[in-house]
């Protein structure tokens, strides 16, 4: 099943809407009270980091699933205004450690890139990979901290965000 396409805004147009949305799907597919609060508290995760994250946009939001596997759908239209673009550009330049950036700052910023910059195509981002990366990684300390404090880490299942064709897609998954 999936719910109607609602279209949010950088104002917090419809942001309870889409809410309503989530609440209506976990109440059609009869999922527990537990797992009802979860998807919800997932879907209020992801609309609070976009609009965190970019301070004009349009985007769609919509849930989708069936028997135990969820999935809550934000997609953006690449919309590059040189101005922002110039100010993601000094921003990589800082020098800011990626290590360091707590999982819903990594998102956050992966989903500003593409919001605002078209030469990242074909990118993407995955919750899973990163938390095999962490293991392999010499000094993730500080970046398994983070991630266990996410609420969005501890929740989802995985979380993917892909630019591609003008459009930044971010799917959080979930399976009960």
């Amino acid at each position: 099943m999936r719910t109607d396409v609602t279209m949010l805004d950088s104002k917090g147009s419809h942001m309870q809407l889409a809410l309503d949305t989530v609440e209506g799907l976990a109440d059609v597919q009869k999922l527990s009270p537990k797992e009802a609060l979860h998807l919800r508290l997932l879907a209020e995760e992801v609309l609070a980091m976009v609009r965190m994250v970019v301070t004009d946009f349009t985007a769609r939001f919509w849930a989708e699933g069936e028997d135990k596997h969820y999935r809550l759908v934000l997609e953006a239209d690449v919309l590059a205004k040189g101005s922002e673009k110039q100010a993601l550009l000094s921003l990589a330049s800082t020098g800011e450690n990626e290590a360091n950036l707590g999982i819903g700052q990594r998102i956050a910023r992966m989903f500003r890139v593409g919001v605002h910059s078209q030469d990242e195509d074909g990118y993407s981002w995955s919750l899973n990979n990163f938390k095999k990366d962490l293991q392999n990684a010499p000094d993730s300390k500080l970046a398994q901290e983070h991630l266990e404090k996410s609420v969005i880490a501890n929740l989802a299942t995985n979380v993917r965000v892909s630019i591609d064709e003008g459009k930044v897609k971010m799917i959080v998954e979930k399976d009960f």
